[in-house]
């Protein structure tokens, strides 16, 4: 797990999703292009239960990587996997 810096007991638990939804780019290009593994994902005329999913999601939450209640620590470890992306997230 990631270390707890801050502790704030008036919230009982929190995390950060980066979320990227696309008509046209499905969740494997992004995770190639970013060479990031999500934590989750779904891609386009999926069915999750009985529903369709209309677009691709990838997704990268903090939920049960990240301890601790402080929001800014989720942050900085969503910032911390992409801060080194830059041409990757530029391209077009």
């Amino acid at each position: 797990m990631w270390s707890v810096k801050g502790i704030h007991p008036g919230c009982k638990r929190t995390h950060s999703v980066l979320s990227v939804v696309s008509d046209s780019v499905d969740a494997n290009a992004i995770t190639k292009l970013l060479s990031i593994e999500p934590t989750s994902m779904e891609l386009k005329r999926d069915f999750k239960r009985t529903v369709e999913i209309t677009k691709h999601g990838w997704y990268l939450s903090t939920e049960g990587i990240v301890e601790g209640n402080d929001t800014s620590e989720h942050l900085d470890w969503l910032i911390g996997k992409l801060e080194r992306k830059g041409n990757e997230i530029n391209e077009p």
